[in-house]
């Protein structure tokens, strides 16, 4: 379902996959911004909705059209006030950002982060002058 999209925990790593988000007593985060499973379910739904957009909306299975799914990574960095894609990794990564309340893994900034993917696969625009002010805006839609 959905490529089979994970969801892992980076711990305030930088680099790596992380330790893969699972429970033991299937209560899945409490919303707060102080639970850290709460950033990951965000992260997960997030990108689970983006997903079926892209199949209803758009007709595509998946960011390559291949069926095969990103993955997410939340807890990057210490107060990394940001959120990006990876092309080297095919996953999106969600930072807790400083001083905020919760983590920067909202539904539209997952959408966002997903449709770089996008761009990357059927565009290919490289993410620096115009072509990427086409790329950040074109993910803005």
């Amino acid at each position: 379902e959905r490529g089979g999209h994970k969801t892992y925990d980076l711990n305030q790593g930088s680099s790596g996959t992380g330790d893969l988000v699972t429970d033991d007593d299937d209560t899945w985060g409490d919303g707060t911004g102080g639970d850290r499973q709460t950033a990951a379910v965000d992260a997960h739904y997030g990108a689970a909705k983006t997903w079926d957009f892209y199949k209803t909306a758009l007709g595509r299975d998946g960011i390559a059209g291949d069926g095969k799914a990103a993955y997410s990574r939340v807890h990057y960095g210490e107060n990394y006030v940001n959120a990006f894609w990876d092309d080297s990794c095919f996953c999106m990564t969600y930072g807790d950002g400083e001083g905020n309340k919760a983590a920067l893994t909202s539904i539209d900034v997952a959408a966002h982060e997903m449709t770089h993917g996008l761009t990357s696969a059927t565009a290919n625009l490289d993410y620096a002058g115009e072509s990427g002010g086409l790329n950040e805006a074109t993910s803005d839609i």
